[in-house]
């Protein structure tokens, strides 16, 4: 005859294993079935000419809204392939009736970052009821001042 606490024993091993076996099925291809696309088009570039570009200077960032979602645009961020070095601009910008928008930024990199180097700038733009889109523009040099 079992024992009431080996049975209690076998009972929780078997919930537990329903319960873990139920959250490993969960994955992100159920959330992009349900909006499709809402980042198409979007997209962060700069205007040619103005890399390599120098830092401590200005720099004009542009973006195309596309067929996106997005109606925000939240920041701009200065990357390298280690990670994060500086947000460079934060905000709330909306897309002109055409499609675009423009802001003008500040390269900033911290004073740790051995220049020359080769960087990246994120954008990420936000939909009116809920995903993100992060988008990068090419690598490219960035000279000291």
């Amino acid at each position: 005859m079992i024992s009431f606490t080996k049975l209690n024993f076998f009972v929780t091993i078997v919930l537990l294993y329903s319960l873990i076996n139920m959250f490993t099925e969960v994955n992100s291809v159920a959330i992009n079935n349900k909006r499709d696309n809402f980042c198409d088009g979007f997209e962060i570039t700069l205007p040619s000419g103005s890399t390599p570009a120098t830092n401590s200077t200005t720099i004009t960032v542009n973006w195309k809204k596309g067929n996106s979602e997005i109606v925000k645009i939240n920041d701009v961020e200065l990357f390298n392939d280690k990670g994060l070095l500086n947000v460079l601009w934060e905000g709330e910008k909306s897309f002109n009736p055409d499609g675009t928008a423009t802001q003008i930024v500040e390269i900033a990199a911290p004073d740790y970052l051995k220049l020359p180097a080769e960087v990246l700038l994120r954008s990420w733009g936000s939909t009116a009821n809920g995903p993100n889109c992060f988008k990068i523009t090419p690598f490219f040099t960035l000279n000291a001042n």
